[in-house]
């Protein structure tokens, strides 16, 4: 596909305002992100921090699938009149309502006092839900950077569809957590069951 041969107009309302929320998420995750986080409270022991972790991990499975199943793979047709206006504002709050919660449950983490055995397990968790929100972040840069620069996406991302039509093509990818793995084994030493 030669991306010098299209032309392009301006962008369709629907991926202006696509474009703008993108970034509005994107901005919110880094700020939040990079907010410190003191913890507070009591201290946890090591058996109320393996008990809440089983909460939290469930917690972390419903809400990557429901980023899995809210974002699919997006395609943006920046050429020709798509069939029906998307409803973005819809699409946006709900894949927002996600992110809000993983933002919340990574600060509740971060917070917990713990005792030693304690605090390893803490910092598990906590690494779990960034590398969740780190997932949908490359998510949205990639949105942003697509929708910003469409000729320039078209060559890795484009699909020609037909005449005068060609989707750009955003696939989000959602992978187990490195510290799955880690937060199981320290469960076991927690538990003695190693």
């Amino acid at each position: 596909m030669n991306p010098e041969a299209l032309e392009v107009g301006p962008m369709p309302p629907a991926l202006a305002e696509l474009l703008a929320e993108a970034g509005r998420l994107l901005k919110k995750i880094e700020a939040r992100t990079a907010q410190p986080v003191q913890p507070t409270g009591g201290v946890k022991k090591v058996t109320r921090v393996l008990y809440e972790s089983i909460a939290l991990v469930q917690n972390y499975a419903h809400r990557a699938e429901g980023l899995r199943y809210q974002i699919r793979d997006l395609t943006f047709v920046l050429y020709g009149v798509p069939e029906e206006k998307p409803d973005i504002r819809g699409a946006v709050a709900r894949i927002e309502e996600h992110i809000d919660d993983l933002l919340l449950q990574r600060r509740k983490v971060l917070r917990w006092r713990t005792d030693t055995p304690g605090r390893e397990g803490r910092l598990l968790l906590a690494a779990m839900y960034d590398h969740i929100l780190g997932e949908v972040r490359t998510f949205l840069q990639t949105t942003v950077a697509t929708l910003s620069d469409p000729l320039k996406a078209l060559p890795e991302r484009g699909e020609y569809v037909a005449p005068g039509v060609v989707k750009l093509v955003v696939t989000s990818h959602f992978a187990m957590p490195p510290a799955f793995d880690d937060l199981e084994a320290w469960a076991e030493r927690c538990l003695g069951t190693s």
